[in-house]
């Protein structure tokens, strides 16, 4: 029995409405409410935290934003608003950052920038975690690398998550 999918011509399937994935979104959605729970004894800001990392996630997966792939759009297609987005989200984290930095306090919490030596391990772990970026097709940073590892049903979000933990796991490794 034929589901008719198959004489689809490549070009065409982009024309396709998107099939929902329901166990994808409950297995998400638990894993997203566990964690809300799960932060909830360290205080209310830990968990609202982690709801707002996980809608701006959630959102950047959708709209494809990521640093690898704006650079790819740059040189493939010439496109280059994917890097005056880095370009203007840079400028608005150094705005708001600096004087927070400065001052060394922000809402009754001590700040600090986080300086240390990067060693041998380190440049080791970011290479394979680069790789594994290349590979995956995905922007390594934060809950958008991690819903799309997660959620993609190809082999190459899998490859991602695996050279991004190995590259980790490598690079915070002083004995390398």
């Amino acid at each position: 029995m034929s589901s008719g999918v198959e004489n689809i011509h490549p070009s065409e399937s982009r024309l396709l409405p998107p099939r929902p994935q329901k166990l994808v979104m409950a297995i998400a959605l638990a894993i997203f409410t566990g964690g809300v729970v799960l932060l909830s004894k360290y205080g209310w800001r830990q968990s609202a935290l982690f709801i707002i990392g996980g809608l701006l996630g959630v959102s950047l997966y959708h709209s494809s934003f990521g640093f690898a792939s704006a650079y790819r759009k740059l040189l493939v297609n010439r496109d280059v608003r994917g890097i005056y987005a880095q370009l203007v989200m840079l400028a608005i984290a150094t705005v708001l950052f600096a004087p927070v930095l400065a001052a060394g306090k922000a809402f009754g919490q001590e700040v600090a920038g986080a300086i240390a030596p990067v060693g041998i391990s380190g440049a080791i772990g970011a290479f394979i975690f680069g790789v594994g970026m290349q590979l995956g097709g995905a922007c390594g940073c934060g809950t958008r690398a991690f819903f799309s590892a997660i959620a993609s049903t190809s082999l190459h979000g899998w490859v991602w998550i695996i050279c991004a933990l190995f590259g980790t796991a490598v690079g915070i490794n002083p004995s390398c």
